[in-house]
């Protein structure tokens, strides 16, 4: 696994600030708990990653791949029924 691309996975699932949120979520992947400052030092590539980061994060990002669909369908829907929801109906913005 390459550091970027750890990082990378920790941005895109948790956000800006993704290294305990990463760590908890490899922990149940590995066979020890992974933790926070061995997740930082990784994605900063100041240590190596162990030979079984990369499954783990392989199994973190199918997961959280599914979890970010599932939400985004749930916003889909509230777009699409704002006022079941009790929000006003806009017209789409301009991008």
């Amino acid at each position: 696994m390459h550091a970027e691309s750890l990082d990378a996975l920790g941005r895109h699932l948790y956000g800006p600030r993704y290294v305990t949120s990463l760590a908890e979520a490899l922990s149940e992947y590995t066979p020890k708990p992974v933790q926070a400052p061995h997740v930082s030092m990784w994605a900063k590539g100041q240590r190596s990653i162990p030979d079984f980061v990369g499954p783990a994060a392989f199994r973190v990002a199918e997961r959280g791949y599914r979890e970010l669909m599932a939400r985004a369908e749930a916003v889909n829907r509230m777009l699409y029924a704002p006022f079941e929801h009790g929000m006003p109906s806009l017209p789409p913005a301009e991008d």
